[in-house]
């Protein structure tokens, strides 16, 4: 399959002790939605299954033990590895809901049609989501442009089309 039927759910951090545990980091929302699905690693042109024996949420990271991972050298290996799902295991999003992995690489053109940049990444606040706009060459001073993701600045994000339009000054 190719590599645009995974996206990126969360990342092996560290190991954690001796015994082949690992501290990873999720992306997902709540953190614990992770063990939901059927977790895969890219290796070699290919992704692999892998299965979790053990998890524990811990008060400041999440550990994991994975099957047939049970020294500290044989974890080491899997240190600053993406962890993907297949996109079809997703759950449907409901109307102007949207992955983040669907808004990435968007143009961006504010409310006068005029082309702001594309959308580079996003992150999220403990209020909102915000969407990291790398300028068009048009813009003077190359700057990150960072948008909340809210109703004041987000006008539309159509379905069949790869941009957003949005509520902002292209001089900011």
């Amino acid at each position: 399959m190719p590599n645009t039927d995974y996206i990126v759910v969360g990342e092996f951090l560290n190991v954690h002790g001796i015994k082949g545990w690992l501290t990873i980091k999720s992306y997902t929302y709540p953190i614990n939605n992770i063990f939901d699905y059927d977790l895969f690693i890219e290796a070699s042109n290919s992704f692999n299954s892998i299965k979790i024996e053990q998890h524990k949420i811990l008060p400041k990271k999440v550990i994991i033990k994975l099957t047939s991972i049970e020294t500290i050298n044989e974890a080491e290996e899997y240190i600053h590895k993406k962890i993907f799902v297949l996109k079809e295991n997703l759950p449907t999003t409901e109307k102007n809901e949207f992955y983040w992995h669907q808004l990435i690489n968007r143009v961006v053109f504010n409310e006068n049609n005029q082309k702001i940049g594309k959308v580079e990444s996003i992150f999220s606040t403990k209020s909102t989501d915000i969407i990291v706009i790398k300028p068009d060459s048009s813009n003077k001073n190359n700057t990150e442009i960072l948008i909340p993701f809210v109703k004041d600045y987000i006008l539309q994000v159509p379905e069949k089309e790869d941009i957003i339009i949005v509520r902002w000054d292209n001089e900011n």
